[in-house]
């Protein structure tokens, strides 16, 4: 008796699923036209999503087409100018073209640190410090790219004659725990201070770069400012 019961209750189960799966077809032939449009939408989205995609991957590739173009007519004008203001002067549309026709990408932000490294040479410090500015938003989730860029920045700003700001930047990196290079920060920092007759602050920070940074490529100078 047990093995009947057994095998009455095995033979159920494809009944079961026979039943359901008819009431799946049955409930799919009467919500078609839903089904249709559901898939539809979907596919739509998918193609849209590659479509995307695609013409991303595509804007970019053409980006970068551009920026190396730049780069080669700039190698070729340091090259052949007498000043960095003439290699800025025939260099910068073209910079300011691919800033201006590719932002949010990687061309457009690359672009935008080269053509502020033009200016600072050139002396166009202004510019040089707004396109470093716009430059920390272009790198702010890369550590390491941000402080190289608030060390050309402090540069620009000690070039443009306002030691404040300059300071405040060279301070923003060392604060950083992933910042490159801090000893040329340190370094810069301290040439401010002696500008500024902060004699005891200069030397705690090249102290400082002596002791840490044996290998930092102002090491001699350092040495000597305090060897006295």
């Amino acid at each position: 008796m047990v093995k009947k019961k057994s095998i009455r209750k095995k033979l159920k189960q494809p009944d079961e699923f026979i039943t359901f799966t008819g009431k799946m077809i049955e409930w799919g032939q009467k919500n078609l036209r839903q089904i249709g449009v559901v898939a539809i939408v979907l596919v739509g989205l998918l193609l849209a999503g590659v479509g995307y995609r695609y013409y991303n991957n595509q804007k970019e590739m053409q980006g970068f087409t551009r920026l190396n173009q730049a780069r080669v007519k700039y190698a070729t004008e340091v090259k052949k100018a007498d000043t960095p203001e003439k290699v800025y002067e025939a260099v910068q549309a073209d910079y300011q073209d691919i800033i201006n026709d590719y932002p949010g990408k990687g061309a457009g932000r690359i672009a935008r640190k080269k053509l502020a490294d033009i200016c600072f040479d050139a002396k166009k410090y202004d510019e040089a410090i707004e396109l470093y500015k716009q430059s920390l938003v272009d790198f702010k989730k890369d550590p390491f790219y941000r402080a190289i860029i608030l060390d050309d920045l402090a540069s620009a700003c000690e070039a443009n004659k306002n030691d404040e700001a300059a300071e405040r930047y060279f301070k923003m990196i060392l604060a950083s725990p992933d910042a490159p290079a801090k000893d040329e920060a340190m370094f810069h920092l301290a040439g401010l201070y002696e500008k500024q007759g902060k004699t005891d602050s200069a030397r705690e920070l090249y102290e400082k770069i002596n002791s840490e940074y044996a290998e930092s490529i102002y090491i001699n100078i350092i040495r000597e400012k305090i060897a006295g």
